[in-house]
């Protein structure tokens, strides 16, 4: 049980801090001044989400 509770614990820690640091886990770089919206490409199938331009 206490074994499942550790891996139950950090596992939450882990996925926090992945959504909370996304920018820094996806190596953008910290000095940029531009705005960046996230998710607003990752919806897929989404007639609603907005197309990157290439």
């Amino acid at each position: 049980h206490a074994s499942f509770a550790l891996l139950f614990f950090f596992g939450h820690i882990w996925h926090g801090a992945r959504t909370l640091f996304r920018d820094v886990f996806a190596g953008i770089d910290p000095d940029l001044d531009a705005q960046v919206e996230f998710g607003a490409f990752q919806k897929l199938g989404d007639p609603t989400t907005r197309r990157q331009v290439v």
